[in-house]
């Protein structure tokens, strides 16, 4: 089945990555208001009235979606979070967890999905470079987006990666 849209799941206090994230899905071809829900950024959150636990709800059930989910500390300490990765859980929704940069994973903190493959935002960045290239063919596919590879994407993987090289910085 055709996904529709991409859920990114972050703590609040973590949406400069998820911004670098919308912006290398933008890259592909998804638009913001159509195909990303992200309730930390302008342009593809919930509207100020909207509830946002029954819409997200709503979300999940009535379309085809593909979860991203931004691991943190942040996201652990975070009310809504772990919730989220609950409810993909139970309603058995593909998804994909990334670590990002400085997150370690210990008993008090860690994945649901423990048998699953994640990116890790401070490995190699070659390393990195080719596992996001693979998540982004994965969801061309999920998406059916037929794309110039040679443009778009790639300055769009480039850019993402000095986001977070930056961020990595700063943090």
């Amino acid at each position: 089945q055709r996904i529709e849209k991409v859920f990114i799941s972050n703590a609040y206090i973590d949406k400069e990555y998820a911004g670098a994230f919308k912006k290398l899905l933008i890259s592909i071809g998804l638009d913001e208001k159509k195909n990303i829900l992200c309730s930390a950024l302008e342009g593809c959150s919930l509207e100020l009235t909207e509830d946002v636990e029954g819409t997200l709800k709503k979300e999940l059930i009535e379309h085809n979606i593909y979860t991203i989910f931004l691991l943190s500390n942040n996201f652990w300490d975070s009310n809504f979070c772990p919730a989220e990765m609950g409810a993909i859980w139970a309603l058995s929704i593909p998804h994909i967890s990334i670590y990002l940069p400085g997150y370690v994973e210990n008993n008090k903190k860690r994945r649901l999905f423990e048998r699953e493959m994640a990116i890790k935002l401070d490995d190699d960045l070659s390393f990195i470079k080719e596992r996001i290239k693979e998540l982004l063919n994965q969801l061309e596919k999920m998406f059916q987006i037929h794309v110039n590879r040679s443009t778009s994407r790639e300055k769009g993987i480039d850019e993402f990666l000095d986001k977070i090289e930056k961020l990595k910085s700063v943090k």
